[in-house]
């Protein structure tokens, strides 16, 4: 439902620009752009209660402020004058600008991750194809090289001793692009996470408003059940599965792979769901306030899981930097 005459989306266009700068509108093409337009919708109307005879703060004489769900008036004090006029009045929640209950979602709006196309996607791909190279092809010429009764005398030598450098390498490089097949997927994870908790809180105060303006009276609370993303990090996410005999991935695998690690991650997450917070309030204070900390929850926690996985990523790079660069340098030099 939206707000009293008005429609699921704002109409006011400082609050159409504002939700267009985030991304968060329809053509940016964003899944959270349906319930961030009807949030947007009610935030508009509850920011502007001049454009309507709802719910607003009144100030009344004695400078007490106190929500009421319509206008209040009193008699004119213009001798001769009977008519009833209002009683000064501010939104029910003047303490919150309209880009604040977007924070969460605009931070993860643009990413594009659940794609097979995506950068990370592509990238996973490709590190499991150096996995594959190293794991399969290196170690199986390191294995078949001819032994010293085949093939002796300096050039052999020097092939054999090569050869041995690079299976150490590979066995190495092995190890690492395992690890790092598996990083573009968490990350990935934790991005589709956050929007899912961010699309539900932003539904679930919708659904809270609606309540509250129906019922005139504060309504039950409504759970925001959110996944707990570092939990999802530290869970088995599943990129084809390792140690496979497979061919070079190509275009259609990644789509497979890609789609079933969201959906290898989402049976991990049946099992891991805790509470991130509560909407709930008798007062539109109290909701908006209670939205306000469980979006910073959410945010907090992507960031925590993606911070981790950052310091994964640096130790890798520095793993391979010891292991595996200075066989390269060499072979170049």
């Amino acid at each position: 439902m939206a707000p009293p005459d008005r429609a699921d989306h704002p109409h006011r266009i400082d609050t159409r620009a504002d939700i267009g700068s985030v991304s968060l509108n329809q053509s940016a093409g964003s899944r959270m752009s349906e319930n961030a337009l009807r949030l947007a919708s009610w935030v508009e109307w509850l920011l502007h209660p001049e454009e309507h005879d709802y719910d607003r703060t009144v100030i009344y004489p004695d400078g007490t402020k106190r929500e009421e769900p319509r206008r209040v008036t009193r008699a004119s004090q213009t001798p001769g004058q009977y008519e009833p006029v209002d009683l000064p009045f501010e939104s029910v929640v003047p303490e919150y600008e309209v880009l604040q209950y977007w924070d969460g979602m605009a931070a993860f709006s643009k990413q594009q991750v659940e794609r097979p196309r995506s950068y990370l996607a592509v990238g996973a791909a490709a590190m499991k194809n150096v996995w594959w190279l190293c794991d399969k092809r290196v170690l199986e010429l390191v294995n078949n090289f001819p032994s010293e009764q085949e093939w002796s005398g300096d050039a052999a030598d020097k092939a054999r001793a090569f050869v041995g450098k690079l299976g150490t390498a590979a066995t190495q490089m092995n190890k690492i692009s395992a690890e790092f097949t598996t990083l573009a997927p968490h990350y990935a994870v934790i991005v589709k996470g956050a929007r899912d908790n961010f699309d539900k809180a932003a539904a679930d105060l919708v659904a809270a408003f609606e309540e509250k303006f129906a019922s005139k009276a504060p309504p039950s609370s409504i759970d925001v059940m959110g996944i707990v993303l570092a939990t999802i990090t530290a869970g088995a996410v599943t990129y084809l599965t390792a140690g496979a005999v497979m061919p070079l991935i190509g275009e259609a695998a990644i789509a497979a792979a890609w789609s079933a690690t969201f959906t290898e991650a989402s049976k991990k997450v049946v099992n891991d769901v805790a509470s991130m917070g509560t909407v709930h309030g008798a007062l539109w204070h109290d909701l908006v306030q209670s939205y306000m900390v469980t979006q910073a929850r959410i945010l907090n926690d992507a960031i925590d899981s993606i911070n981790s996985l950052d310091q994964k990523l640096t130790g890798l790079i520095n793993q391979f930097n010891q292991d595996v660069r200075p066989f390269i340098e060499d072979f170049r030099g």
